[in-house]
């Protein structure tokens, strides 16, 4: 179940964040109409992912080449690459917010 709790100043967000640990923090609205802690009572998963296939270490300038080596062998199988490449791109900036 979800639960979307207001709240006014830092202290009644820690006070929240305490008070619910036992719940998993899913967001935080920042709304005219107030601010408030989002909360569900089940783990949210990240959904598998393409770029998940890529190997360890692959974003790295020699793993490129190696799987572009690997794995490129026409057109279509190069904008492949370039598309499950760019999907690790853009989710390594959010997760280190550069966007």
């Amino acid at each position: 179940m979800r639960y979307r709790m207001p709240y006014g100043d830092d202290a009644e967000r820690q006070a929240l964040l305490q008070a619910n640990s036992e719940l998993f923090l899913t967001g935080e609205e920042n709304l005219l109409e107030g601010n408030f802690l989002v909360f569900d009572d089940v783990n949210p998963v990240e959904p598998q992912s393409e770029y998940r296939k890529l190997p360890m270490g692959s974003l790295d300038p020699a793993g490129v080449d190696a799987y572009i080596d690997a794995n490129v062998t026409d057109l279509a199988s190069a904008k492949a690459v370039l598309k499950l490449y760019g999907k690790a791109i853009a989710w390594l900036a959010k997760k280190v917010n550069f966007v």
